[in-house]
C-alpha cells in the first residue's frame, strides 16, 4: 500500500531526517534565542519529533503489521498517514533551512524591512509545524490503539469458554502469609448475564418452593495441587453455605462455614457460625429506597432520612437482605453508576459511605462477587472510586478470597471520562488494566492477588525499595507478577513513576517485553493509557512493538 500513494523511505532517510532536525533546530534556537518562549517551544518540537522517528523506523518492518483484516487495513492505513506527515514535516524544516540560509548569508547592505518580515514569517512556519507534530503524534497514538484493538479482538477469539467448576492457579505471596485458595460458586451465579429473580413474574425453581440457598467451596483439585512457590509452606481452605429459611416461614438467612489452616505446625479449624440474616422483601422501604433515588422520585436527603429512621427504628435493619440474598451494599453497585453516562455516579459513593460510616454496614463488602461487579465497573472509570472509599473508610478487604483471572472482567477503555464521572480531572480513575484499582487495595491489604513486595513498592514510588528487590530476585525477577500476569513493570508507567520505570528499565530490562495473562506488554499499557513519556521511554530501549501471546 505504501508504493501505491508513493510513500517510500528507509532507515537513512529516517536517520537524516534526525540529524536535519537536530541541526535546523539548533540554528532556529540561536536565531530566536532574544523572543520569549520560542526556545523551549522548539526544544519540545525537536523531542516529539524524535519520538516519531523512533516510530517509524520501529514500525516499517512488515512483521509489525496485524494479521487482523479489519485492523491490519486501519493500522496501514494510519501508518501511512504517518508517513505523510512525515513527509510534510521534512517540506516544512527544508523551506525552514533555505530561509534561514538566506538570511544569514544577506549582505549588510540588504534592507532590514524584508529581513523582519521573513523573521515573523518563519516564526510563523514554527508555530505550523509544532501544530503538524502533534497532529502526528495523534496519528501514532491511532495507529498503536488500532494495533492494541486487533490484540484484544485476538485474545477474546483465543480465550476459552469459562467452565463452572474451571480453577486455575493462584499466585501465592510470600513471607509467610496464608494464600486464599479460590472458592467455586453455583454457574448461575458465575453467568455475566444474572437473571435477577426477585420480580413478582419470576416463576424459578427457588420462588416455586420459597427457598434460596448458596454453596461455596474449594474443589478437591485445588486441595490436592501442589503450590508453584517453594517459599510457600501454609495454605488456607474456606467453605459457606449460606441458607435461607423462607420455606419454613422464617424470614431469616442463616451462613455456616468453616475456615482450615494447614502449615508446618500442622492443621487449624476455625468454625464461623452466628452469622444471621433478615430476608425482606425486594419492595421493602430500605431497597425501595434505593430504588427512587436511581430513578430521581426522591432526592439525597430525603432518602438519608427515610434510611436513618429505619436504621432508629428497626434493629435488624443492618443485616437485611432481599430475597436473593443480596445486602443494601451489594444492590446498591449492582447494573453500574446511575444516571445517563453516570452522571449520578456521587450518589451512589455517598450512600455507600453512609452505610459503612454512619450505619456500620458491611456485610457483603468481603464477598468474591461484590469484588467483582466492582472490578466490572472498569468501562464507567468508576471501579476505583469504589475502592478509594472503602479503603478510606477502612475497609481491608483482608476476608476476600484472592481473585482468579479467568473471572475477572476483560480491560475495558471507558465509555465515560473521568471528567464525566466526577466532573474535575482524575487520572486515577482512568484505569482499564486496574493498575490503580489493585494499588488502592493493596494499601490496607498487601498481598492481595498475589501482590509481590516488589509490586508494592513500585506502586509507593519507593526507589530503594524497588532497587533492593530487583537486586535480592536477580534472574527470578520476570516470574514476579499478579493474579493478572502483571509485573512491576506495567505498574511504573504514569508520568509521576517515571524515575521507577528508568530503574526497572536499567536493572531489569528482562521486564520489558513480558505480557500480561491478556498478551498484553508494558508499551501496549503505555498506549493505551496515553502515556507519551513512558512508551517513548519504552521503545528507545528496545520494547518491541509486535510481541503477541502464545
Amino acid at each position: 500500500m505504501a508504493e501505491i500513494i508513493g510513500i517510500v523511505a528507509s532507515a537513512a532517510g529516517l536517520l537524516s531526517l534526525s540529524i536535519q532536525i537536530a541541526d535546523t533546530t539548533r540554528k532556529l534556537k540561536a536565531r530566536f534565542a532574544a523572543i520569549k518562549g520560542l526556545p523551549e517551544t522548539i526544544d519540545k518540537i525537536e523531542r516529539n519529533l524524535e519520538f516519531l522517528r523512533i516510530f517509524l523506523d520501529r514500525a516499517e518492518e512488515p512483521s509489525s503489521y496485524p494479521t487482523n483484516t479489519t485492523a491490519d487495513t486501519r493500522y496501514q492505513l494510519l501508518l501511512n498517514t504517518c508517513w505523510s506527515d512525515y513527509n510534510v514535516i521534512r517540506d516544512v524544516l527544508e523551506r525552514l533551512e533555505r530561509r534561514l540560509e538566506k538570511m544569514m548569508t544577506a549582505k549588510a547592505s540588504s534592507l532590514w524591512r524584508p529581513q523582519v518580515r521573513g523573521s515573523g514569517a518563519m516564526v510563523t512556519e514554527i508555530q505550523s509545524l509544532g501544530q503538524l507534530e502533534r497532529r502526528a503524534h495523534e496519528h501514532i497514538t491511532l495507529a498503536m490503539l488500532a494495533l492494541l484493538d486487533n490484540k484484544i479482538t485476538a485474545s477474546m477469539a483465543q480465550a476459552p469458554a469459562i467452565q463452572p467448576k474451571a480453577v486455575e492457579d493462584t499466585p501465592p505471596t510470600d513471607h509467610g502469609h496464608l494464600p486464599a485458595d479460590e472458592i467455586v460458586m453455583r454457574p448461575v451465579l458465575r453467568n455475566p448475564k444474572i437473571s435477577y429473580c426477585d420480580v413478582r413474574h419470576c416463576h424459578c425453581s427457588c420462588h416455586a418452593t420459597k427457598t434460596f440457598w448458596a454453596f461455596r467451596y474449594t474443589p478437591l483439585g485445588v486441595v490436592l495441587r501442589a503450590c508453584d512457590r517453594e517459599s510457600c509452606n501454609a495454605r488456607r481452605y474456606r467453605f459457606s453455605i449460606q441458607i435461607q429459611l423462607s420455606r419454613l416461614g422464617i424470614p431469616l438467612s442463616v451462613l455456616v462455614g468453616g475456615e482450615f489452616i494447614t502449615g508446618l505446625a500442622g492443621m487449624s479449624i476455625k468454625p464461623v457460625f452466628g452469622c444471621v440474616q433478615r430476608v425482606v422483601k425486594a419492595t421493602s422501604m430500605g431497597f425501595r429506597t434505593l430504588a427512587r433515588l436511581e430513578h430521581d422520585d426522591i432526592d439525597m436527603q430525603e432518602a438519608k432520612d427515610i434510611l436513618r429512621q429505619l436504621y432508629r427504628s428497626d434493629p435488624t435493619f443492618t443485616t437485611h437482605v432481599n430475597p436473593q440474598g443480596r445486602t443494601y451494599l451489594q444492590e446498591l453497585i449492582r447494573g453500574g453508576p446511575w444516571g445517563q453516562y453516570g452522571h449520578q455516579f456521587g450518589l451512589q459513593l455517598e450512600l455507600l459511605a453512609l452505610f459503612v460510616d454512619e450505619f456500620q454496614i458491611t456485610s457483603g463488602i468481603d464477598t468474591h462477587e461484590f469484588m467483582l461487579e466492582t472490578a466490572g465497573w472498569g468501562c464507567e472509570s468508576a471501579h476505583w472510586a469504589i475502592a478509594d472509599t472503602l479503603v478510606r473508610l477502612g475497609q481491608s478487604f483482608e476476608d476476600v478470597d484472592d481473585p482468579l483471572f479467568i473471572a475477572w472482567p476483560a480491560p475495558c477503555l471507558p465509555r465515560s471520562t473521568p471528567y464525566e464521572m466526577y466532573g474535575e480531572p482524575n487520572l486515577e480513575a482512568h484505569d482499564p488494566f486496574y493498575i490503580n484499582f489493585i494499588a488502592r487495595i493493596v494499601d490496607l491489604n498487601e498481598y492481595f492477588g498475589g501482590t509481590h513486595p516488589l509490586h508494592q513498592a513500585v506502586y509507593r514510588r519507593n526507589g530503594v525499595l524497588v532497587r533492593e528487590w530487583v537486586i535480592r530476585l536477580g534472574r527470578k525477577i520476570d516470574t514476579v507478577s499478579n493474579f493478572l500476569g502483571q509485573t512491576p513493570m506495567h505498574g511504573a508507567l504514569a508520568p509521576e513513576s517515571l524515575d521507577i520505570l528508568s530503574l526497572l528499565l536499567g536493572q531489569a530490562p528482562a521486564l520489558i517485553n513480558v505480557a500480561d495473562k491478556w498478551g498484553f506488554t508494558p508499551l501496549m499499557y503505555a498506549m493505551a493509557l496515553g502515556y507519551d513519556q513512558a512508551a517513548s521511554l519504552l521503545i528507545r530501549n528496545e520494547a518491541s512493538l509486535t510481541s503477541r501471546s502464545d
